[in-house]
């Protein structure tokens, strides 16, 4: 089912689609567009989860991608989507290059969606909010 995504800040007032929405992620809403946080909705316009970047692109030109599916709606490749519309919106802009993303050093979903989508493994980096991660890059330059 394909999906669409809109930004954080057009639900503010929606007290509901907020609850699920963890809340150390609300301050995405305050970045400019593309660059913010957004919910992501099937077709029918349910609720399947969240993707942003996390912040604007750095002077560097690279941004970095996050994403992640309710439980409820894991392995129907929603996050393989979102992803793949974050990378999209990054390759638009000219204000980008690089997109990154870092996953948990595992074999998980979120490696196998970095693998999948042509992000390339650098190796372990430590990131300041979870420590040693994996890092995954994707040239998107024109």
């Amino acid at each position: 089912m394909p999906i669409s995504i809109k930004p954080i800040c057009d639900f503010l007032d929606s007290a509901d689609l907020l609850k699920r929405v963890p809340k150390e992620l609300l301050p995405l809403a305050k970045n400019r567009l593309p660059w913010t946080g957004y919910l992501v909705f099937t077709g029918d316009e349910t609720l399947v989860g969240m993707c942003a970047f996390k912040a604007e692109p750095s002077e560097q030109k690279d941004v970095e991608i996050a994403y992640f599916t309710f439980p409820e709606y894991e392995r129907k490749g929603y996050a393989t989507d979102m992803a793949r519309l974050l990378v999209s919106l990054a390759k638009e802009s000219d204000e980008t290059e690089i997109v990154f993303a870092n996953t948990l050093r595992t074999e998980n979903a979120s490696a196998r969606i970095c693998r999948r989508l042509g992000f390339e493994f650098k190796g372990g980096v430590m990131d300041p909010e979870d420590g040693l991660v994996w890092h995954w890059r994707k040239s998107v330059g024109r």
